[in-house]
């Protein structure tokens, strides 16, 4: 919706996105549950059409950074969405 992928390609520092299915599904322009059927594709084209590195949250974590394989973390727990968990992750993958 409100994310230009110009101006995040344009960026000069390395980028990562966290969204979640709903958020992904808006960046995309396409329906929550296109996404959530298509998890791995979803996270290739949006770090194809954002030229960052994303981590697609969910029940299982996907990870992609443009090239090679997409990452999968099946671990965590319900605890991950809890208000204010993405606000911790992404302070933690920025101070990496």
């Amino acid at each position: 919706r409100g994310l230009d992928p110009a101006a995040v390609r344009g960026r000069s520092a390395p980028t990562v996105l966290t969204p979640h299915a709903g958020e992904a599904a808006a960046l995309l322009s396409a329906p929550r549950e296109e996404v959530e059927a298509g998890r791995l594709a979803a996270v290739r084209e949006l770090s194809a059409r954002f030229g960052a590195t994303v981590l697609l949250k969910g029940s299982t974590t996907l990870v992609h950074g443009g090239t090679g394989p997409v990452r999968v973390n099946p671990t965590g727990t319900s605890w991950l969405a809890t208000a204010g968990s993405g606000d911790v992750l992404s302070g933690l993958a920025g101070s990496l």
